[in-house]
């Protein structure tokens, strides 16, 4: 679940504008590819290129920044449905708390 919360912040990030993905997000993707059931890497690959994408095709940033995030998101559910993580409410609430909680913390005390 950790790993599907740091895709959560950085898909939060996304509605900012592109970012350069870390190495956390390397991490969480290579981690949850491995727990995965279908060996499709798609979702996984567009995440990564989605977060750094300035290109998509609104000529808007916050239409631009709307959809990258969206795009985002959905590759999530995907990533979630491959490694047979439950689509349920309080699965998704507890991924957003930890996302949340993460995003308090103070530098240097993760």
């Amino acid at each position: 679940m950790l790993a599907l919360s740091v895709l959560m912040r950085w898909s939060d990030r996304a509605a900012e504008g592109p970012a350069k993905p870390d190495v956390t997000v390397r991490l969480a993707l290579a981690v949850l590819y491995t727990c995965g059931s279908s060996g499709e890497r798609r979702c996984y690959d567009e995440f990564w290129r989605l977060l750094s994408d300035p290109g998509l095709e609104s000529q808007h940033k916050e239409q631009r920044d709307h959809i990258r995030r969206s795009y985002c998101d959905t590759c999530i559910k995907g990533i979630v449905t491959d490694v047979g993580a439950p689509h349920t409410p309080d699965f998704w609430a507890s991924i957003s708390n930890m996302a949340e909680r993460d995003d308090q913390e103070p530098d240097g005390e993760r």
